[in-house]
């Protein structure tokens, strides 16, 4: 392991005390200060339960900036473990034709409570994209 990584670690392992500890504003001090990829590599790596800390720490728009840095054959299963209507919240946060994929490889009822309980603009732009098929370029359009 390199010097970089090493750093990189401790940084990390103290962000999770830190985060462990329940301290709300050192934690969101430190990491709304990491780059959005560092965020969301250190999202990914924590367990489950810390993750749930870290829903009830940032708001929807700062998760939905996460987001957009990880992959989306990895994120599904970051929604379906959110309070419904925190990711709805997030999903209206985030740049429509990202929410769109995501959406689509979600099961249809869940896609529908999402939609259900999202503001009625936000919800009516997903929708008209969701319409589309794959790889057309109505399906990869930003509102």
């Amino acid at each position: 392991m390199d010097n970089k990584e090493e750093v990189k670690g401790e940084a990390f392992n103290r962000l999770l005390e830190i985060l462990q500890s329940e301290n709300i504003y050192g934690f969101r001090e430190r990491f709304l200060d990491m780059h959005p990829y560092d965020q969301a590599l250190f999202f990914t790596e924590v367990e489950k339960m810390d993750r749930m800390l870290i829903y009830s720490y940032l708001s929807p728009e700062e998760v939905a900036a996460m987001m957009e840095h990880i992959g989306l054959e990895d994120i599904q299963p970051f929604f379906t473990e959110m309070d419904t209507n925190y990711a709805s919240m997030v999903f209206a946060e985030m740049s429509t034709d990202d929410a769109v994929d995501i959406l689509n490889e979600m099961e249809k009822e869940k896609v529908v409570s999402f939609l259900t309980i999202m503001n009625k603009a936000d919800a009516e732009d997903i929708k008209d994209l969701l319409h589309y098929e794959e790889k057309t370029a109505g399906s990869i359009m930003t509102t």
